[in-house]
């Protein structure tokens, strides 16, 4: 791993944070910029991305990319999934506040905030592109069985978002054709970069 490999992992998180924020009170911004111990910070990173195993936290920890903008790059594709089909429904809302809250986001956190803010307002198209952009900086810096570690760990949570408001009369598909598309959309910042030819 390069410096260059970090510097763009700094760039691409501070780009994502900076959309995050951009209409949000800077009090937000600068409480969700608290320092962590390293033990609080891997407890976080473990319900964040859904990785139990000590390994692959050091190896996200290490980072140093901030417990917020991993917590964000585990969120935001819970509620692009909610938004995709044109609205949230309140199953979908309610699956993507018990997830959050099960990542450890807290009610009363910053956090918690901007989460209730994006279900009220769609994150716009420049904010999907810049955490599209992170996970692949992020992808690009680690190993590959962490990387699929963190993809597993966000895009099984993100399926579950899909499947809450669940087909009709609990007949059919619970995953609609627009939150399919929306998931294979999303998948797309997971795969590795295409290897330059030789």
């Amino acid at each position: 791993m390069t410096r260059s490999d970090f510097d763009g992992l700094y760039a691409r998180g501070k780009s994502l944070e900076d959309l995050f924020f951009a209409k949000r009170d800077s009090e937000l911004a600068a409480a969700l910029q608290r320092k962590y111990t390293a033990e609080e910070k891997e407890q976080l990173l473990a319900m964040a991305v859904n990785i139990r195993d000590d390994k692959t936290l050091g190896e996200i920890a290490k980072l140093d990319s901030g417990v917020e903008i991993v917590a964000a790059m585990a969120l935001l594709p819970l509620v692009e999934v909610a938004w995709c089909d044109g609205d949230v429904s309140p199953a979908e809302k309610a699956a993507v506040l018990k997830s959050a809250v099960e990542m450890g986001v807290d009610l009363d956190s910053p956090m918690y905030q901007l989460l209730q803010g994006w279900l009220g307002q769609r994150p716009t198209p420049a904010a999907i592109e810049a955490w599209k952009g992170y996970v692949k900086a992020l992808i690009a810096t680690v190993t590959p069985d962490t990387a699929d570690k963190i993809r597993h760990g966000v895009l099984g949570r993100t399926e579950k978002i899909a499947q809450a408001a669940g087909g009709f009369l609990g007949l059919g598909s619970k995953i609609s054709a627009a939150e399919k598309a929306c998931l294979n959309d999303l998948a797309t910042a997971f795969e590795p970069p295409a290897s330059e030819p030789t």
